[in-house]
C-alpha cells in the first residue's frame, strides 16, 4: 500500500476510492524551507505529524539564504533583527542552537555618520530610551525634548495612527522634524519597512515602536547574525524535523498540486505523493503557479498578485587590507548607500583577513539603475568617510531582489493563512500580521500555520469539526507563545524524542 501512494496517476484514483484517508491522515507537506515552512514544520513535528518538506533551492532558507561568493558566508541580503523577535529567538533555544554565540547582540545603537549617534545605556526600560534621546549626540535640545514628548503621547493613544495614514503624515501630525526626522525616523522607516515613508502604513511603523518602547530593555536590542541565513536557523531546524521522523527534500520543486478526494497530490520528478494538509510556504510570486488550477483560490490569487513590492540591493566590497568600521552597522547621511554592515567584524575574522562590507540600499526606486561599477566607486567613498582613506576594494558583488518586501502600504488589506479550501494553507511573511515583511513575521505565520493543521486535527480526535476555518485562525493568531517556543496545540507523539 506504501508503494501505490508513490506510483503517480494512481495515487490520485486511490484517494477518490478513500483507502487512502486513512494511511495519510497524519502527513503534511509544506512548500518552501524558508523561515516559515521550517518553522511550521518543526511544531508540526513536535505534534507528532509526518512532515516532508519540499524545497526547490540547494540550500533551505528561501528569500533569506547563504548563496554563492565570497567564502561561503554571504546572503542574498543583509537582514538585521532586534529582540522583541521572541518567536525566532525561541525557536533557536528550542534547536539550541547559542543565540548569543550566532547573533552579534548590542545594546540599542543607531549611529548616522554625519547625522547622529544614539546609544541606549544599560538601564531599565523605559528610561533607557528617554536617556537615549535626552543625550542623542548632534541633535539640538529642543528636538530631543520633542521626541520623548512625542513618544509619551503615542503611549497614551496606544500607539494608533489614523485610518490611511502613511509615516510622512504621522510624522507631520506629530510635528516631527529636523535632525532626528531626517537622520532617525525617516531611516527608520525605510529600513524596517523597506518602503519609503511617503507611502509607508504609519500603523505598521507604530507597531515596531511600541513593542521597542513598551517592552522589556532587551527588546530594543540589534541582533545582527554572524553566520549565513541558512546556517542561522533554516539548517539546524532541518535537522531537527528529519530526526523527528520528517524529510527534507532540497532541489525538488513541486511542479503540480491538486486535490484527490479529502486529500491533496503533490507532484515532483520523483512521482506523487498525498497528504491530508499542505502548507504553501513560497514567495508570492509562486504561489500563483501551485494554485492557479484551484477554482476556490482565485480571489485568493488576484489578492496575492495584486501586491507590490519594493527591492533591496546588497552590495559586498572585498578589500584586501583590513577595513574595520567602527561599529558593526552604520549608516551614512547622504551617501549613496543607506547602510553598512562589517562582515568580517561579525564573522570574527582576523586583522590578516582583510576587509568585507556589506552596504545596503533599501527600496531603491524603480526607476533608478543600479550600476555595480558606478555603486562601488560612490559605496567606497562612503567607506572613506567611516573609516578614512583606503584603497579600493578588489572585488564587489551586487545583488538585486526585485521582490524582496512587499510594498507596506496604509490600508493594505493582506491575505491569511487559511484559505477557501482546508487541505491548503499558506504561509510567508507577506501574510496577514502586525509587523512588516520580516524573519520574524514569516516565522510567526508558519507557526499559526502550522497551529490551525494541529488544532483542526484534535478536533477531528474528539469529533468536533471546526465549524468555521477563520474563527480557528484567528484563535490560533492570538495564542502563539513567545518564550518557549512551543506550537499553542500539540497532539500526544507516538514516539519519544
Amino acid at each position: 500500500m506504501r508503494d501505490a501512494l508513490r506510483c503517480g496517476r494512481s495515487t490520485v484514483t486511490l484517494a477518490l476510492t478513500g483507502v487512502a484517508d486513512s494511511i495519510v491522515r497524519t502527513q503534511v507537506a509544506v512548500i518552501g524551507a524558508g523561515y516559515a515552512g521550517m518553522s511550521a514544520a518543526m511544531d508540526l513535528a513536535d505534534a507528532g505529524f509526518a512532515v516532508s518538506v519540499y524545497e526547490a533551492g540547494i540550500v533551505p532558507g528561501g528569500r533569506a539564504r547563504r548563496i554563492p561568493g565570497g567564502d561561503g558566508t554571504d546572503d542574498n541580503g543583509q537582514h538585521l533583527l532586534i529582540g522583541a523577535y521572541t518567536e525566532l529567538l525561541g525557536l533557536l533555544r528550542r534547536l539550541q542552537v547559542p543565540v548569543e554565540a550566532v547573533f552579534a547582540r548590542r545594546a540599542l545603537r543607531y549611529w548616522v555618520e554625519g547625522g547622529m549617534d544614539l546609544q541606549a545605556p544599560h538601564l531599565p526600560a523605559p528610561w533607557h530610551l528617554a536617556m537615549a534621546f535626552l543625550l542623542v549626540s548632534d541633535v539640538p535640545w529642543r528636538e530631543r525634548l520633542h521626541a520623548l514628548r512625542m513618544l509619551r503621547a503615542l503611549q497614551a493613544d496606544g500607539f494608533r495612527a489614523r485610518s490611511g495614514e502613511s509615516v510622512t503624515h504621522l510624522l507631520d501630525r506629530l510635528g516631527a522634524g529636523g535632525r532626528l526626522r531626517a537622520f532617525l525616523w525617516e531611516p527608520l522607516c525605510v529600513g524596517a519597512l523597506n518602503t519609503p515613508p511617503e507611502r509607508a502604513c504609519a500603523q505598521i511603523f507604530l507597531n515596531l515602536l511600541h513593542d521597542i518602547a513598551t517592552g522589556p530593555r532587551s527588546h530594543s536590542d540589534l541582533l545582527i547574525p554572524r553566520t549565513d541565513l541558512s546556517a542561522l536557523f533554516p539548517e539546524p531546524a532541518a535537522a531537527y524535523v528529519t530526526m523527528r521522523h520528517g524529510s527534507v527534500h532540497l532541489q525538488t520543486p513541486v511542479t503540480r498540486l491538486e486535490g484527490a478526494g479529502t486529500l491533496v497530490a503533490l507532484t515532483t520528478a520523483h512521482g506523487t505523493r498525498l497528504f491530508s494538509h499542505v502548507i504553501v510556504a513560497v514567495a508570492p510570486r509562486s504561489v500563483s503557479f501551485l494554485l492557479g488550477s484551484w477554482p476556490s483560490m482565485q480571489p485568493l490569487l488576484a489578492q496575492i498578485d495584486a501586491l507590490d513590492h519594493e527591492r533591496i540591493a546588497t552590495l559586498t566590497l572585498e578589500y584586501a587590507q583590513t577595513v574595520r568600521l567602527p561599529f558593526p552597522m552604520m549608516g551614512v547621511a547622504s551617501g549613496e548607500v543607506d547602510w553598512i554592515f562589517d562582515r568580517r567584524w561579525l564573522l570574527g575574522g582576523a586583522p590578516s583577513a582583510g576587509g568585507r562590507l556589506a552596504c545596503v540600499l533599501s527600496a531603491p526606486a524603480t526607476q533608478r539603475t543600479l550600476d555595480r561599477a558606478r555603486l562601488t566607486e560612490n559605496a567606497h567613498r562612503d567607506v572613506e568617510r567611516l573609516v578614512g582613506r583606503c584603497p579600493p576594494p578588489v572585488d564587489s558583488r551586487l545583488v538585486v531582489e526585485k521582490t524582496a518586501t512587499f510594498s507596506c502600504r496604509p490600508g493594505l488589506v493582506r491575505p491569511d493563512e487559511i484559505t477557501h479550501d482546508p487541505r491548503v494553507l499558506l504561509a510567508g511573511d507577506y501574510l496577514a500580521s502586525r509587523y512588516p515583511a520580516t524573519l520574524e513575521t514569516a516565522v510567526r505565520s508558519g507557526r499559526r500555520a502550522a497551529a490551525a493543521i494541529i488544532h483542526w486535527a484534535h478536533a477531528a480526535t474528539v469529533g468536533k469539526a471546526p465549524t468555521s476555518q477563520r474563527h480557528s485562525s484567528q484563535a490560533n493568531r492570538s495564542g502563539m507563545s513567545g518564550r518557549s517556543g512551543r506550537p499553542i496545540t500539540a497532539s500526544k507523539r507516538k514516539t519519544e524524542r
